[in-house]
């Protein structure tokens, strides 16, 4: 039986695509990206920090569309058939993410998304809290487009002790409906404390 995660409303908005599909791009992490490591100073800096992206080697790779912003963590791209990983590590297609944090960020850096009510669907596989947030941005009061941060808030926690067996979880949430002024939002996992495989994450627009 699926255990209960407290859903927390939240106001943002999601990485645009059309109506009927979910505003999260590749959040079933099928297109990977290879980056070298030197000609990047962010990642640069997110390793110094504590981030380690894959091996750290010289070649990063990352889920398109998806990157790591401060605290510290692990992430990695886990596809069947490479480096000993079989299926259980994968709940469909090729690939999935593992995620290991202490508090860092790892975010979708597609579009924006405006605000409104939402269906959250992931399969998870992991223990300890799991945590999912938006950014909520206004009207920058100079330039008249939205480009002011407002506030981060949290849409799901799920937490979790069992670490050896796939779960789906479905919910329907309400985004950018309490923060005045928000435009558009960003999603993001943070202030997740645990390590999870994660795999086939949306956010798609209730009509």
């Amino acid at each position: 039986m699926k255990k209960l995660f407290t859903t927390i409303i939240c106001a943002a908005t999601v990485c645009g695509v059309t109506a009927a599909e979910s505003v999260l791009r590749n959040g079933d992490f099928e297109i990977v990206e290879k980056r070298a490591k030197a000609t990047s100073k962010h990642l640069m800096g997110q390793i110094k920090q504590g981030w380690n992206i894959g091996n750290n080697g010289p070649v990063l790779e990352l889920p398109k569309w998806w990157l790591v912003n401060n605290g510290k963590g692990t992430v990695k791209v886990i596809t069947v058939g490479e480096k000993g990983e079989n299926k259980e590590n994968v709940k469909n297609g090729k690939n999935s993410l593992y995620f290991e944090s202490r508090g860092g960020q790892f975010m979708c850096t597609a579009p924006k998304f405006k605000p409104g009510k939402y269906t959250l669907k992931f399969s998870a596989k992991g223990k300890g809290s799991l945590a999912f947030n938006c950014y909520c941005y206004g009207i920058h009061p100079k330039t008249g487009k939205v480009a002011r941060f407002i506030t981060s808030e949290k849409i799901h926690v799920l937490k979790d002790d069992t670490a050896n067996a796939w779960k789906d979880y479905t919910q329907v949430v309400e985004i950018g409906k309490k923060t005045e002024g928000a435009k558009e939002c960003t999603f993001a996992f943070y202030g997740t404390y645990g390590a999870f495989y994660l795999d086939d994450i949306s956010l798609t627009p209730v009509k």
